[in-house]
């Protein structure tokens, strides 16, 4: 293993404004050295879903006022681009936080509303530009990128001329928009000139492909996680899709920086389904570099059981079984596997 992903949470750096936790600070530049003495490349996010109630009460990243909150500044002190690391996360999902929490109301704040997800979408993408940037401007040697969860919709009817309009409108929203935005520096009828080219890296989340209809789906029960015939439902309720990560690979690829995947994995609480999910996928990766897609890294989504954001702790997507009531960490045969794929991966 050579890469460590983890992420940075701002309200323990920063839990009042302006009032800055130096103990937290530590804690986060400790996480960025000792895995470098080890050799293991440490990978923080900056922002991963969640960011300060103090901020949401001001409306968060819905009012474009509050982003000049987000830039860095004594967070600086346990950053990424303070401590010689090579390459630092700056926002992990960034369409996936703003799409459940204001499209489809799954996670806080829980506004459904269309346009609201616009303008946050819009906002987080000037955010980023200006967080690049200012790291930029200070540390031109620090890799600094976005980690995008990009989820394929595919139409119900393969045949239908009403299905594929809408899967392709769903496809444009979740994923086109954020692509044009770093290509164009434009978004939704929006100048944001900074955007442009704002990636020194390309982060990937991928998991499946959703099924859709006629009907534009209004929450996450709608979307119902129809599979194909042929396909096998996780725990999540979603499809195991492995192909699918070629599709999102061939996607990034068109931005021209090296891909980093940041995220893969799958709900499986028994570990039946896990091995086959990972040997698969990492298949399809290796024939994507074999064609000459530039895939720098592969991160297990995750390491140990975790709390998931809406489902809490009955989702396990861990390699690591977690007995929450006595920390008791045990591996699964999956992360035999993976520790083999990685000996034999860190001899060629």
């Amino acid at each position: 293993m050579n890469s460590y992903r983890f992420s940075i949470e701002w309200s323990r750096v920063e839990p009042s404004p302006g009032e800055w936790n130096e103990e937290s600070m530590r804690t986060y530049s400790d996480m960025v050295d000792d895995p470098l003495e080890r050799g293991i490349r440490p990978m923080p996010t900056l922002h991963h879903f969640s960011h300060p109630s103090w901020w949401e009460e001001k409306g968060g990243f819905a009012d474009e006022r509050n982003l000049v909150d987000f830039l860095p500044t004594r967070r600086e002190s346990s950053m990424p681009c303070q401590t010689g690391l090579r390459s630092g996360v700056r926002s992990t999902s960034l369409r996936y936080s703003q799409r459940w929490g204001t499209r489809w109301g799954e996670f806080p704040p829980g506004r459904r509303s269309i346009f609201l997800t616009l303008r946050v979408m819009k906002n987080m993408m000037r955010a980023h530009s200006m967080v690049y940037k200012r790291l930029k401007e200070r540390s031109p040697e620090c890799k600094l990128g976005i980690a995008k969860n990009v989820t394929l919709f595919d139409p119900a009817n393969r045949w239908s001329p009403i299905d594929w309009p809408v899967s392709r409108l769903l496809e444009w929203l979740w994923n086109g928009a954020w692509r044009r935005a770093i290509t164009r520096g434009s978004m939704r009828g929006s100048r944001i000139p900074d955007a442009k080219g704002s990636l020194d890296f390309v982060g990937l989340n991928y998991y499946t492909h959703f099924i859709t209809g006629l009907f534009l789906p209004t929450s996450t029960e709608e979307l119902a996680f129809a599979k194909r015939e042929n396909e096998v439902a996780t725990e999540f309720g979603y499809p195991m899709y492995a192909e699918g990560m070629r599709r999102a690979i061939d996607f990034v690829s068109e931005l021209g920086v090296p891909i980093e995947i940041t995220e893969n994995g799958v709900a499986d609480s028994d570990d039946s389904m896990r091995p086959e999910h990972l040997m698969r996928h990492l298949w399809v990766i290796s024939e994507a570099i074999k064609d000459g897609r530039d895939v720098i890294s592969y991160h297990h989504w995750s390491l140990m059981d975790n709390f998931e954001w809406a489902e809490g702790y009955k989702m396990r997507f861990g390699l690591f079984h977690v007995d929450f009531e006595t920390q008791e960490r045990t591996l699964r045969p999956s992360g035999e596997i993976f520790r083999d794929v990685i000996k034999s991966s860190s001899k060629r």
